[in-house]
């Protein structure tokens, strides 16, 4: 009878548990659910107790999250840095008239962004060159981590394969969620090869 009394007790008292959301990756998400003044903490690893590597504050905005961990954590890029936060405290950013990926790569410097059906290739020697988004193929096995986007004009072609890694430009302190290599041919341009990293948005 008491057994049965303090088991009653103990599940009118439970705490609900919060689940984690499901999230798309690479995504750019919202901090929320964090009290105003407080902050989320970024910890170098997918759990509560590993150590501390900064923090985002109570209204922080368009951030990439390029994976999650089967413990519902999430791994936030904000520009200069990369870390794990409690995932239940994100939410998925409201759309913005923004490019949907950015990619560049530097020796040489270069650019790619796709907004929509577009992709505009551009280098500091020539104009902006935009080309129709033709295809968008991911592996089959994996698609959240391995991508590719064909694109191309009347100059020639351009194939980009994008990949789920921790990236750096080589030349600055930004980190990136996605590496990319870059292919371009055609009778109106160079065959070449090159690689760099790419983001979410702008």
């Amino acid at each position: 009878m008491i057994r049965a009394l303090l088991l009653a007790t103990l599940t009118a008292l439970a705490v609900p548990v919060l689940t984690t959301p499901a999230l798309a990756t690479p995504t750019l998400y919202d901090v929320t659910g964090v009290s105003a003044g407080d902050v989320l903490n970024i910890r170098a690893e997918p759990n509560a107790r590993a150590r501390i590597v900064g923090t985002l504050p109570a209204n922080a905005r368009g951030f990439e999250v390029s994976e999650t961990s089967a413990n519902g954590w999430a791994r936030i890029h904000d520009g200069t840095r990369t870390g794990w936060v409690n995932a239940r405290y994100l939410v998925r950013a409201a759309p913005v008239a923004a490019p949907q990926l950015t990619c560049l790569g530097t020796e040489p410097f270069w650019s790619l962004t796709r907004f929509d059906d577009t992709l505009t290739w551009t280098t500091p020697d020539t104009a902006p060159r935009a080309m129709t988004l033709r295809a968008g193929l991911t592996d089959g096995l994996d698609p959240v981590r391995t991508q590719a986007m064909i694109g191309g004009d009347a100059a020639g072609r351009v194939t980009a394969v994008i990949r789920s890694e921790q990236c750096s430009d080589g030349m600055s302190d930004q980190r990136y969620p996605l590496g990319v290599t870059v292919l371009l041919d055609g009778s109106g341009q160079a065959t070449r090869m090159l690689t760099g990293c790419c983001r979410v948005g702008p």
